[in-house]
């Protein structure tokens, strides 16, 4: 009944202010350093403190800050061979998902002979052609989001056929990441919104994914709770630092959980929205979300259920039909909040091209996880209802 495999190797440094650890975190991993971030860790000068603490402890570094959205093969091409004419010894990853996965990519592409679009998923080598000696990644998230400091996994965009691909494998887990949610101060409001409903999928995915076991369900559950206890109070007060860390620890959570259990519906149909009309990710998640939700209750009801109830419905008060639909309606209640974009058209999407958009889909990677299989006109109605 309770048979699960678990493996989560990252050592997690959390909590306000530990970045002013890194020095003593990195002893281990040689004296000279790429740091792979993008041009806002310089105006918001959280790259100028890293920058000093590298000093104290005598870390020599360059600095890759080519990093943009949704990382092209060719952008972390170009960051491996900077790796490579600079002899770096590891990385460091600070900012967003963009950069801690740039970073994966990098520590591949650097220490292997092929570009990194034939390591891919798929891709010409695969996977099972990454090897373990990769440059060491220290990963310092400065978003409350996508926790892929704690997975084996990156996002990496195929310009060439107009989708996101996977980079999958145990060795590009981080050996360290260090969670410091005072690093989220700077990000506008919007990011942090959107960065916490990729959170929330996450761990709500997880918890219905058929790869889900013992562990994954109660750090899927405390994920929710931490996630909820800080989304609102956030966008009420950006200043609220215990709301922050809520935020922050809800997030990691949930990415160590999806290392475990991977995600579904909600992420394959925001990867295809993403690649072709350039929807970031928390946002397309936050459109379709709900309807995913209601599409997915015939299946795994009782885990929704579990999923309101952390969610802070009274689910005592409610028949198990107005459960998932009380789950939904404070799911659609976000975007209402938070003033996101639900609509499709606001995104230059055709009605015309929901079919070949629910193909993509249901030919992506995440939809494996799903508790269970849909038909292309399936998510083509989901998708409809966010037109």
């Amino acid at each position: 009944m309770f048979d699960f495999e678990y493996f989560s190797p990252t050592k997690i440094i959390f909590g306000a202010g530990k970045l002013a650890e890194i020095g003593q975190l990195i002893n281990d991993y040689g004296n000279r350093a790429l740091i792979v971030t993008d041009k806002t860790m310089f105006k918001v000068g959280i790259l100028t403190v890293l920058e000093e603490y590298l000093a104290e402890a005598g870390i020599d570094y360059k600095i890759f800050s080519g990093v943009e959205p949704d990382p092209s093969s060719e952008i972390i091409d170009k960051g491996a061979k900077f790796a490579q004419d600079n002899n770096c010894e590891f990385i460091i990853a600070l900012g967003g998902g963009s950069s801690i996965d740039s970073a994966k990519g990098i520590s591949v592409a650097s220490t292997h002979p092929a570009k990194i679009i034939d390591y891919l998923v798929d891709g010409k080598i695969g996977v099972s052609g990454i090897k373990k000696d990769i440059l060491p990644i220290v990963a310092i998230p400065t978003t409350a989001g996508t926790g892929s400091e704690v997975t084996p996994a990156a996002v990496i965009t195929d310009k060439g056929n107009y989708t996101k691909r996977i980079l999958f494998s145990h060795y590009i887990f981080p050996e360290v990441a260090i969670v410091d949610p005072e690093l989220t101060f700077t990000l506008p409001k919007s990011i942090t919104v959107n960065t916490a409903v990729d959170a929330l999928c996450q761990a709500i995915e997880a918890y219905v994914s058929p790869k889900s076991s013992l562990i994954s369900d109660l750090l899927s559950i405390r994920s929710l709770k931490l996630i909820k206890e800080g989304i609102y109070d956030i966008y009420e007060d950006e200043g609220n630092l215990k709301a922050r860390t809520n935020l922050s620890l809800g997030a990691t959570l949930s990415g160590i959980v999806i290392s475990q259990a991977g995600v579904g519906a909600a992420h394959a149909i925001s990867m295809v929205l993403g690649a072709n009309y350039g929807i970031p990710h928390g946002l397309g998640i936050s459109m379709v979300l709900p309807y995913v939700v209601e599409y997915n209750s015939m299946i795994v009801e009782d885990r929704y259920i579990d999923i309101a109830e952390a969610w802070g419905i009274k689910i005592k008060e409610l028949a198990e039909e107005e459960i998932i639909n009380a789950l939904v309606e404070e799911l659609k209640a976000i975007n209402k909040k938070f003033n996101i974009k639900s609509k499709l058209r606001d995104f230059n999407v055709e009605k015309d091209e929901l079919l070949e958009l629910a193909r993509l889909a249901c030919s992506h990677g995440d939809m494996e996880n799903n508790p269970q299989e849909p038909e292309v006109e399936e998510i083509k109605a989901i998708l409809a209802k966010v037109f």
